[in-house]
């Protein structure tokens, strides 16, 4: 036959247009009202035939309540229905439900997967606790959206131990990785006891040290699993590496113990701010110079004033009492200023900033509690006393004589004294006995000083 052919004889026209012939493809759907307690299903579907391969869709009325049911389709026998091979149960047949089943020949096949749920209920007893044994399920027992369970009133403890980074934990008390090592500093074997702990590549342990190590080359023996190797960045640490009074994490990489983190950095913490609290001690404070160039951040020492706003720093220490001791009242006289060179003083009550000492030119002498005088106080030039002795004369030698600083000069004429003997000149002449200069000095070096101000605004 021609496929013209086919098609004309697949579709009778009766003049409403084309339909299927059902003598030529048969339709497959039909509705199954057989009691729910019958096991012996019937469907009418007319044109039906019963071959191995054919497919019929069926919708059930009422559900199935018979074990192992079986289907006859349009009088061809009764066939069981089966589900992945087995006979179905009752509730699996749910009313107004359409099911789709092969003839495999010997028994219909149900297609794809079966919801045989039919009905959700509440439940009728309260849920129980997870620690609690479940009830055995059934397959008329279904779970509500809305079910739960209760959480356990408590948990003793796991079944089995676990391992939380090298610590063995049940439940059963607080779990710790932290340890106290108390090894002498030049002892190479540190020892160290962390309750629980399992050796293993993973394990962290958080151990304050009691000593600085001072070692080469230490190990760590963690709970007596062994003494291994304490490394940073791969390498042994070294003496100083770990400082007493700080506490340090360590990982486990299967060799040895490797120091988390960076190793020195709370060793350059406290460097930079010993540096920095140096630098402070600085400010205000008189040095001398290599050059008579004034450096940056730096003032000669010759009382001007610096303003706090230009040198936030310098201003800082003053406000915290950092020149306490070093300054004088904000309205001292003439006298008083002049008498303390070597002091700061205020321009006002409120401070805005401070006149510098008066140091040009002055000799530093170096105060110290007990002197008797104020820190920065002036005092004026002053010599050790010069002595030396005259001798009188008698009727027939000099008129005088002389030692030290005290000698005899050159006869000017006669003189009638006392007895009238002839006399001279008593001379006095320092430099006989001690040098000599235009001003009373101490042996010195012309030095430039200055004045550290702080970092500037």
């Amino acid at each position: 036959m021609s496929f013209p052919g086919i098609i004309r004889r697949l579709f009778a026209n009766n003049g409403a247009g084309p339909k299927l012939r059902g003598d030529i493809l048969p339709l497959n759907y039909g509705t199954c009202s057989t009691a729910a307690g019958t096991a012996a299903k019937v469907v009418s579907l007319p044109g039906f035939a019963l071959a191995t391969g054919a497919e019929v869709t069926v919708s059930f009325t009422v559900t199935n309540t018979a074990s192992s049911p079986t289907l006859n389709v349009n009088g061809t026998g009764a066939k069981p229905i089966q589900y992945r091979n087995a006979a179905i149960a009752a509730g699996y047949l749910a009313a107004n439900r359409t099911y789709r089943f092969v003839y495999d020949g010997s028994s219909y096949e149900l297609v794809g997967d079966v919801d045989t749920n039919t009905t959700y209920t509440a439940a009728t007893a309260a849920p129980k606790n997870l620690a609690e044994a479940a009830a055995v399920g059934t397959s008329k027992n279904y779970a509500r959206e809305d079910h739960v369970h209760k959480l356990p009133a408590s948990v003793a403890k796991l079944s089995t131990k676990r391992t939380i980074d090298g610590v063995q934990f049940d439940g059963s008390a607080d779990l710790s990785r932290y340890a106290l090592c108390s090894t002498a500093g030049a002892t190479v074997a540190k020892t160290v006891t962390v309750s629980n702990f399992l050796l293993k590549v993973g394990a962290v342990v958080v151990l304050k040290f009691a000593y600085t190590n001072t070692a080469k080359s230490p190990t760590l023996n963690v709970s007596g699993t062994g003494p291994k190797g304490i490394f940073f960045g791969g390498a042994a640490i070294g003496a100083g590496a770990v400082i007493a009074g700080r506490t340090y994490t360590l990982v486990y990489d299967g060799v040895g113990w490797e120091l988390v983190g960076d190793l020195y950095a709370q060793q350059v913490s406290d460097l930079i701010a010993e540096l920095d609290f140096l630098r402070k001690l600085k400010i205000g404070a008189p040095r001398y110079h290599c050059s008579t160039t004034l450096p940056d951040r730096h003032a000669w020492i010759n009382g001007d004033f610096i303003a706090f706003e230009d040198a936030p720093e310098f201003g800082e220490k003053y406000e915290a009492g950092g020149f306490d001791g070093m300054v004088m009242p904000w309205d001292a006289d003439e006298k008083y200023q002049a008498a303390h060179l070597g002091q700061f003083r205020p321009d006002s009550a409120n401070p805005t900033g401070l006149f510098l000492p008066v140091d040009g030119g002055q000799f530093f002498r170096i105060w110290g509690q007990g002197v008797g005088k104020d820190a920065g106080a002036w005092g004026e030039d002053a010599i050790r006393n010069i002595t030396g002795q005259a001798s009188g004369a008698n009727s027939v030698g000099p008129c005088y004589s002389g030692e030290g600083a005290i000698y005899r000069g050159e006869v000017q004429g006669n003189a009638t004294y006392r007895n009238g003997s002839y006399g001279g000149y008593l001379m006095f002449d320092a430099s006989r006995v001690v040098p000599t200069g235009p001003e009373n000095v101490p042996q010195h070096v012309w030095q430039p000083a200055v004045l550290y101000l702080g970092r500037p605004a």
